[in-house]
């Protein structure tokens, strides 16, 4: 199996192997440098899917790192595109996780775009 070929796919990956709050990007270029940094230095796990283990890099999130504050973080980075989960610790399904960032990142973008709005009156 070609790794970089199914990490690269737009599939759900799996939840990060924790029951704790995490956040995770793709493992590629400097993402888990960015993610190392945005959750305030913790360590880093990785984890995959079959032959490719090593798909995704994931960091558990502490009370100071909340999973809204590390993705801003992450957006600012320009690594936005690249999470595949920042969620708390509440475990949900693919198909939710997908439908819920994409939720966040509307949210996100209405408040972005009121923010400038309102500067600009």
């Amino acid at each position: 199996m070609n790794c970089s070929i199914a990490c690269s796919q737009d599939v759900a990956p799996a939840d990060p192997p924790t029951h704790s709050a995490a956040c995770a990007v793709v493992f590629q270029g400097n993402n888990s440098e960015h993610l190392q940094y945005c959750a305030g230095g913790g360590p880093i796990g990785y984890y995959g899917t079959g032959d490719c283990p090593e798909c995704f890099a994931y960091v558990n999130l502490t009370e100071g790192n909340t999973n809204v504050t590390v993705f801003n973080c992450l957006t600012q980075l320009g690594v936005g595109g690249d999470v595949v989960e920042c969620s708390p610790a509440t475990p949900v399904s693919a198909g939710a996780r997908h439908g819920t960032n994409k939720v966040f990142l509307g949210i996100l973008m209405s408040m972005i775009t009121t923010g400038i709005l309102v500067l600009n009156w």
